[in-house]
């Protein structure tokens, strides 16, 4: 059993031979158009290894093989088979018709498994019987043909027991040979005793369950045969037909099921029809296992270069920012989260995930202790979240000293009442909380007229008498509120 390089506990699927390495159906990329599949290292084709590490051993899924034949057209084609069989035997050249519906039956059967052996594990349509019954009839019969005769000449040359002992092998390889001619669609092939030694062999004491099974069913059919009757009645007969074909289709499958489980060793692949192998993986998703495996590869550069570029074309994909985010959490990189956190935290807020700022802002304390944001914007906008979730002492240092820093943050005024009321929540800093209200009174004020000053000067221009630049009264009421915002700071040690 061979497993994914990058999900040990998953069986691979696919093999790289540049890399030399196993992966599974999630560690592959393939194009929408599921063309063709490459490795995310270094980009060239991988192999497909099939289901052969996916598939659990037959005698483990006996109850889905005898559940297989039971869905509604299936059961159709069993009972009708069965009716057909009995109203034929009356007619005329009834060998013929019994021939011609047998192939038919027995072409479905060879489907079911060629399905199974591909790894689709739902009956096929009763279209599938439709079409080459005849031939495989015909086929089957030629081999039953070749096998009496050669029988026959063992009794004429070497005596009964050797014919009975060669009777027996026959006996034990029928598997094998049905397995033989549903791979090949030849008969030579199916007789071919050295196929049939190498099958048996390639699989091993499984081929003996398989065998032990089949002789199972067989007798369970002549008990419920002595349990319903021999008597010759149309139901009774019916009855018995239904229980042969449900079991043949039963074998069939556990044969296909064989050779899809030992797929390596007879030189067969095939993949396991899952749903989740239709889903076709969107940019993003493929993005992000791209990104997974870099990361999982020790290879941050590339899985940093990725992430920006997902991010450039996907800004407000919440999956791939969140990931980023806790990608530089863990590899503690301060310059990038420095870089990154404005832009994080602006994006929760805009999708409306204001309760992960918080929760956010302290992983990024635990990697980056000295953290703070370069925007006025950012340490409101936390500050707010702080305190709405009860820290008011982290509120005050994201505002403390913010007048000095941002002296023209048209929000200072809510900054400082924001400060005032943290700081009323913090023992022995209550009374520092007055002085901040008062800025925030004050500020408020000069705001106020610095906006009817702003309102004037659009309606009554200034006088230019001298022909001079006008005056700039915006300016200098900036300047004049600028002497408004200092906050003294506050010494938490």
């Amino acid at each position: 059993m061979e497993y994914c390089k990058y999900h040990p506990l998953v069986p691979a699927t696919y093999h790289c031979d540049y890399c030399c390495i196993q992966q599974c159906d999630n560690c592959i990329n393939e194009d929408n158009k599921r063309q063709s599949t490459r490795c995310f290292i270094c980009g060239s084709d991988v192999e497909s290894l099939g289901g052969r590490y996916t598939a659990e051993p037959f005698w483990r899924r006996l109850q889905e093989s005898f559940r297989y034949p039971l869905n509604i057209d299936t059961v159709i084609l069993i009972v009708g088979f069965a009716c057909l069989s009995v109203v034929v035997s009356f007619l005329p050249f009834a060998i013929i018709w019994q021939i011609m519906l047998t192939g038919t039956f027995m072409k479905y059967c060879f489907t079911c498994l060629e399905k199974t052996a591909k790894g689709s594990f739902k009956a096929p349509d009763i279209t599938a019987a439709y079409g080459g019954g005849l031939i495989i009839a015909i086929q089957l019969i030629a081999m039953l043909v070749i096998i009496a005769g050669a029988a026959f000449y063992i009794n004429l040359w070497l005596g009964i027991e050797v014919a009975a002992l060669f009777g027996g092998i026959v006996m034990c390889c029928i598997p094998a040979i049905l397995i033989n001619f549903a791979l090949t669609q030849n008969i030579l092939s199916g007789i071919n005793p050295l196929k049939i030694i190498y099958l048996i062999t390639a699989v091993g004491l499984p081929y003996g369950l398989l065998l032990a099974l089949m002789m199972v069913m067989v007798g369970s059919v002549g008990v419920i045969s002595q349990i319903i009757g021999y008597k010759l009645s149309f139901l009774t007969i019916v009855l018995q037909f239904s229980i042969f074909n449900y079991y043949t289709i039963v074998t069939f499958s556990i044969m296909g099921y064989m050779i899809f489980q030992y797929q390596a060793q007879l030189g067969f692949i095939a993949q396991e029809d899952k749903k989740t192998n239709t889903h076709i993986r969107s940019d993003i998703e493929r993005a992000l296992v791209n990104i997974e495996i870099h990361i999982k590869e020790g290879d941050y550069n590339k899985a940093i270069k990725l992430f920006y570029s997902t991010i450039k074309q996907n800004p407000n994909d919440k999956k791939v920012c969140n990931k980023y985010f806790d990608f530089l959490i863990a590899i503690k990189d301060k310059k990038l989260i420095e870089e990154y956190a404005s832009f994080y935290f602006e994006f929760l807020h805009q999708s409306h995930n204001e309760d992960l700022i918080n929760r956010s802002y302290k992983k990024i304390l635990l990697a980056h202790p000295n953290y703070m944001p370069d925007t006025a914007v950012d340490r409101l906008m936390l500050a707010k979240e702080c305190k709405q979730s009860g820290d008011s002492r982290t509120a005050v240092k994201l505002l403390n000293g913010i007048g000095k820093a941002f002296p023209n943050f048209k929000d200072l005024g809510a900054a400082y009442e924001l400060m005032s009321e943290a700081l009323l929540d913090i023992p022995k800093m209550a009374d520092k909380a007055d002085h901040f209200l008062t800025l925030s009174k004050r500020f408020s004020q000069a705001e106020h007229k610095k906006t009817i000053v702003k309102t004037h000067s659009k309606r009554i221009p200034p006088k230019n008498l001298d022909n001079k630049s006008p005056i700039n009264i915006d300016d200098k009421s900036t300047e004049k509120d600028n002497t408004l915002n200092y906050d003294g700071g506050i010494d938490f040690n």
